[in-house]
């Protein structure tokens, strides 16, 4: 199990490019995860988070957008926690 999280300048994930992949920790009780995003340009970014099962297919969840009127500001998201 990991996770894959994925941006882009339009609400279609289809323009979207891979930012982060990270394995799942394998916790039982949970665990924290963090990505910390340069955005290229100012304008709205959209983030897709996912769940990838251990045969690889990803499950992706609602979009969140992000807003940034100045270029090169460094944001850190905190994505929706997916639980199964």
């Amino acid at each position: 199990m990991a996770f894959t999280c994925i941006v882009g300048p339009l609400w279609t994930a289809g323009h979207a490019d891979r930012v982060v992949f990270v394995p799942a920790r394998g916790h039982a009780a949970g665990a924290t995860y963090a990505y910390t995003d340069v955005l290229p340009s100012s304008g709205v970014w959209w983030y897709w988070l996912a769940d990838v099962d251990t045969s690889g297919k990803e499950t992706f969840h609602s979009p969140v957008s992000v807003g940034q009127a100045v270029t090169n500001l460094i944001y850190q998201i905190f994505l929706p926690l997916a639980v199964r």
